[in-house]
């Protein structure tokens, strides 16, 4: 059971520096033919035109940079704060057992659990953030 999480805390460690990695090189402009010729351009894509300075455009930027990461990192917090909650719940019951295995094992299970729902948390705090200074304008 330990060998499989720490083998997936180690693939979810090595995609994120990956990731982190793409994205720093597209910051500094050495994917610049790569992005060109794989993103189409918005005059390909289906569905509805918005020009460039229409009055949708604000809602969109006010949206995709203000209003969708504030609402994901209040989702992610308020998910870390009951994993804590749930880790204090785990330690009760584990220091209140007296000795009865079956209660120690369900309190050591819950325990993980909420380690497991507090990494998750944080991983998804870095994603959230690295998507929210991605520049969206490079892309139109």
């Amino acid at each position: 059971m330990k060998k499989n999480i720490l083998k997936i805390l180690a693939l979810i460690i090595i995609t994120l520096n990956l990731g982190a990695t793409v994205v720093f090189a597209e910051e500094q402009g050495t994917a610049s033919k790569f992005k060109q010729s794989v993103i189409p351009k918005p005059s390909t894509l289906p569905g509805p035109t918005v020009a460039p300075g229409a009055a949708n455009d604000g809602l969109r930027k006010t949206l995709v940079t203000n209003i969708l990461p504030k609402f994901a990192v209040i989702m992610i917090g308020t998910t870390a704060s009951l994993a804590l909650v749930f880790l204090i719940i785990s330690g009760i019951r584990l220091a209140t057992a007296y000795g009865n295995d079956e209660v120690i094992q369900k309190a050591k299970k819950q325990a993980i659990y909420a380690i497991i729902g507090l990494v998750v948390a944080l991983m998804s705090y870095t994603i959230v953030t690295i998507v929210a200074n991605f520049k969206y304008n490079e892309f139109g």
